[in-house]
């Protein structure tokens, strides 16, 4: 499932009040990745800035996600942009 920047608000509510609907589903989302040594290799931190109200309550919420292994036909992130 592909989550536009227009839905990623509504997208991430959800998230954050049904989690486990979303437990095993594959997602593409737009994001900010970064990795911790402490969760291994597979695991991405995954995040995007987010307003709810105002600039002031602007956060950067981040979950966690396991990341495939590489396959000849897919990286093990599709991209990056800077």
């Amino acid at each position: 499932m592909e989550i536009g920047d227009e839905d990623y608000a509504v997208w991430y509510r959800d998230l954050t009040e049904e989690l486990q609907a979303w437990d095993g589903k594959t997602v593409r989302v737009k994001g900010i990745v970064m990795r911790d040594p402490k969760l291994g290799k597979a695991a991405l931190l995954v995040g995007r800035h987010v307003m709810t109200c105002c600039a002031a309550d602007i956060t950067y919420p981040r979950w966690s996600a396991i990341s495939p292994p590489p396959s000849p036909t897919r990286p093990a992130i599709d991209s990056c942009h800077g």
